[in-house]
């Protein structure tokens, strides 16, 4: 009987514990609405490209993840990757420069800049998050497909196409969000088309 009498109260007390722990979770991960948005597309699964093979590497234009486009700074995430991309896929060495920091500017002259990109071809780009990683750098989940000849990709990873998911930094500079030094980590997740 005794042990009825004080296993009333601990389940009481867990229980409060678990609603007050779930309240908190709740208000620390709801990012609130920051007014109206433009495209929001439900995010896919990372391994899928929504392009068929023949229509590789799929649709140039930038998606945002209904979790991406709630994030106060979603669609200017959107604006400067639709502007990295682009400048890849119409060989834009100066648009390119301007999407991206200095640092990771200084990394490519044009010379090497249009031999490294040279048939290069991005598609179906979609953001699945975007995170606060400090004051002045965001953490961004994407994933997109490429296309290049096998002289051009990447000396580990020899494919014509391929399906990327990787995790980039953005940082502000002067003002501006821009694509930062490379992708976070040193191997992004990537699968043959």
């Amino acid at each position: 009987m005794s042990s009825v009498r004080w296993l009333v109260p601990v389940v009481l007390a867990v229980a409060a514990a678990s609603v007050g722990a779930g309240v908190v979770a709740r208000d620390v991960y709801t990012r609130p609405n920051g007014g109206a948005r433009t495209t929001i597309v439900v995010s896919t699964p990372l391994t899928t490209s929504t392009a068929a093979s023949a229509e590789l590497p799929g649709d140039p234009t930038v998606q945002l993840s209904q979790d991406a486009a709630v994030h106060p700074d979603g669609e200017v995430v959107r604006g400067v990757l639709q502007r990295y991309f682009d400048s890849i896929n119409d060989k834009n060495y100066d648009n390119w420069r301007d999407a991206v920091t200095r640092e990771r500017g200084g990394q490519y002259d044009r010379a090497r800049w249009n031999l490294d990109f040279s048939t290069s071809r991005d598609g179906d780009v979609l953001v699945h998050r975007i995170d606060d990683a400090s004051v002045d750098t965001l953490r961004v989940l994407l994933s997109f497909t490429s296309t290049q000849e096998l002289t051009r990709a990447p000396a580990d990873f020899q494919h014509s196409c391929i399906r990327w998911r990787v995790v980039h930094l953005l940082a502000w500079e002067d003002g501006e969000l821009k694509m930062e030094a490379g992708p976070q980590g040193r191997t992004p997740q990537r699968d043959p088309c």
